[in-house]
């Protein structure tokens, strides 16, 4: 087929269809409502079904037809970067193939993701056009557009705006923030941002002299690869969101480094441990407020010089506990450490010794006239007889641990 030789270039050729932009085939579009789940009142009119999540509805701003309503669906079938009401988008016209059809070409508008207008992750929305047609922003002075034309962020001045759609409750899950800022990048990054300070910057050691220089390039040499996955980004008391930041990871509430020669000064919650700072190559870090490693089948944890783990607590549940080692020690004193006894071998020692107490005082209880001797004598006997050797005989519930093994 034509198209498949030609690419997209041979989606512009179907008939009465113009690849020129002027002539309609690119737009710019401002969002007056989405498709986002099963309960948007337009869910079945699109006749697209599940298809249709991520279908907006623009207002088209094209000098052609501005204000008129059109529909566009995402251009990209594996990246889910939706935008929300109030926001800009790119729209450009394709005619593509339609089902069963080998050269019949269906026009239809195809978006890519907002416009940044406000250089911010989080929100680029702007008001509704006015009456008299003129975009908001062009009724504004430099000033005022400078200053915020909605609330962008930290600034005071409100938005008209609702960035939800305005006929679907099901979708109204979108909150706008003010203390949601954008990362600071450096030479060479590349970085992915969510709307609500989660993101994955694949960056570098950077030993830049801005006010807004990072932490982790005091070791290493520019370039050394970085990868942070941030997700939440730390609170503070900065006025106004638009003002950009760099990663913390002990203030963010989650984060993954992976390095490669960088220095990180990760705060270990338990001193004991060798800090991270101190360490200059290779390693990946977490920290949260609560690590879970679950595996379906096995946990292999492995550490060719040692493993550390510090609490002040450490609970161990377990079926079986399998510890091998030709030293192990407890405590914290190493000084004074000394070896444990072993189980078996301590109760037939100790046996033996009970059986010889008991054997001479019965013999003294035999042979002696004297009668404080014999009452004494035969207290003992009963006592080993009836107390010790029962106790030490015992399988379960006597001196050995029914848990605890030991080599």
């Amino acid at each position: 087929m034509p198209i498949l030789r030609n690419g997209l270039s041979g989606l512009n050729q179907g008939k009465n269809f113009s690849s020129n932009p002027s002539k309609g085939s690119l737009v710019m579009g401002r969002v007056v409502d989405i498709i986002l789940d099963e309960n948007h009142p337009k869910f079945n009119e699109t006749g697209l079904d599940l298809n249709g999540i991520g279908l907006i509805y623009f207002e088209n701003l094209g000098s052609n037809s501005a204000g008129e309503i059109k529909t566009a669906k995402p251009f990209f079938p594996n990246i889910r970067n939706y935008p929300l009401v109030g926001e800009y988008v790119q729209c450009f016209f394709l005619a593509v193939p339609t089902a069963g059809a080998k050269r019949n070409l269906k026009k239809e508008f195809y978006y890519v993701s907002s416009v940044n207008l406000w250089n911010t992750p989080h929100y680029n929305g702007l008001p509704q056009f006015l009456d008299n047609g003129q975009p908001f922003f062009q009724q504004q002075t430099y000033d005022q557009v400078e200053a915020g034309a909605y609330r962008i962020s930290g600034i005071d001045s409100e938005t008209t705006e609702n960035p939800n759609s305005p006929i679907n409750a099901s979708q109204d899950t979108f909150v706008e923030k003010e203390d949601i800022h954008p990362l600071m990048p450096f030479a060479g990054d590349v970085i992915y941002e969510g709307r609500f300070g989660n993101s994955i910057r694949l960056g570098n050691t950077a030993k830049s002299l801005s006010i807004y220089s990072n932490n982790w390039s005091t070791s290493g040499e520019n370039g050394d690869p970085i990868t942070i996955l941030r997700n939440g980004q730390r609170k503070d008391n900065l006025a106004v969101g638009f003002l950009p930041v760099t990663e913390d990871i002990n203030q963010d509430l989650s984060s993954i480094y992976l390095t490669s020669y960088q220095s990180v000064n990760l705060k270990l919650s338990a001193k004991s441990l060798p800090t991270p700072s101190s360490y200059k190559n290779p390693q990946i870090l977490f920290n949260s407020s609560r690590l879970v490693l679950n595996a379906k089948d096995d946990i292999i944890v492995s550490g060719q010089n040692q493993i550390n783990i510090s609490s002040p607590k450490i609970s161990l549940y377990s079926d079986n506990v399998n510890i091998s080692s030709t030293n192990i020690t407890l405590g914290n004193t190493p000084e004074v450490m000394q070896p444990v006894l072993l189980g078996n071998d301590t109760v037939e020692t100790l046996k033996n010794i009970v059986v010889t107490l008991r054997n001479l005082a019965d013999t003294l209880y035999q042979n002696s006239t004297a009668t404080g001797v014999k009452i004494h004598c035969y207290n003992a006997v009963q006592y080993l007889n009836n107390d010790i050797l029962p106790y030490l005989n015992r399988e379960k519930g006597g001196i050995k641990s029914s848990f605890v093994k030991i080599q």
